[in-house]
């Protein structure tokens, strides 16, 4: 993970939330501390070749998107990707579709982006929606 952060220039945040989607949440201090060689992670985090190959194929769809780097390379992006994985349990083919489905500024048309910094309950909910559009298909 930290090889991926370093070769794409990514935000650690980001890159951790991407490689462990269906896993406990770090913390950014855990983060902060892994950056710098201390390994603090949850005794209940369990990284395997499931976890690597959901976060490559993740990490991929959002590099060949029409966003730009700056607007899915942030920490509160990937943690709404990763409430909306808990909460609605999509395929990682149906989070690649969502990731398509995106257009340039990430915000569904029936979820206009909110006032302010968003948060990440506001992305899970936007990528909810894109959800019920590829659902509906």
């Amino acid at each position: 993970i930290e090889r991926i952060i370093g070769d794409y220039d990514l935000k650690p945040e980001f890159v951790y939330g991407l490689y462990t989607m269906g896993q406990p949440e770090l913390k950014a201090n855990v983060v902060k501390d892994l950056k710098v060689g201390i390994d603090r992670l949850p005794k209940n985090l369990r990284l395997s070749e499931d976890t690597q190959s959901m976060g490559d194929k993740l990490l991929q769809a959002f590099k060949a998107s029409k966003m730009s780097e700056k607007t899915f390379n942030n920490g509160r992006l990937a943690k709404g990707l990763k409430q909306f994985f808990k909460d609605k349990n999509p395929t990682i083919e149906q989070m690649v579709a969502i990731i398509e489905a995106m257009n340039k500024d990430v915000w569904h048309a029936n979820y206009p982006k909110p006032k302010g910094s968003p948060e990440a309950k506001n992305y899970a909910e936007n990528f909810a929606e894109y959800y019920e559009d590829i659902l509906s298909k």
